[in-house]
């Protein structure tokens, strides 16, 4: 109960709500992909495991979450003008990521656009014994 009480204010604290709806992964104060089409508009930092890196022609990444391309349920999407700016996209396949930003819709999909190298981080989960 109190580590709910502790993410429910660190969420007020930096603005985020917190809808009882949607899941949140206490370990990194993030929400995860199930649920994040309900926070369409909401600036809110997410975490799931990328399924697939895939780069367009013209060089735009989707990190999809949920399914591959174009079938997933939510991607992190970086320009090729933005592409510069991040140093682990080749290497987010399979991992377990934080993205920050504003959820949006776009031709049916729910997506979040990643400019800064900071809207993306890699999770470190700790192992407990017993």
């Amino acid at each position: 109960m109190g580590a709910q009480i502790l993410v429910g204010l660190l969420f007020t604290v930096l603005d985020f709500p917190v809808d009882p709806g949607t899941q949140f992964s206490r370990q990194t104060a993030a929400y995860s992909i199930e649920g994040v089409e309900f926070h369409v508009g909401e600036t809110i930092p997410v975490e799931g495991t990328v399924d697939q890196v895939y780069i367009t022609k013209k060089g735009t990444y989707f990190l999809c979450f949920g399914g591959q391309f174009p079938n997933y349920t939510f991607a992190a999407i970086v320009y090729s003008r933005d592409v510069a700016n991040f140093r682990i996209l080749d290497s987010c396949e399979g991992k377990s990521v934080v993205v920050s930003g504003l959820v949006r819709v776009q031709k049916g999909k729910t997506q979040m656009v990643l400019e800064r190298r900071e809207q993306l981080h890699l999770v470190h989960h700790r192992q407990h014994d017993g």
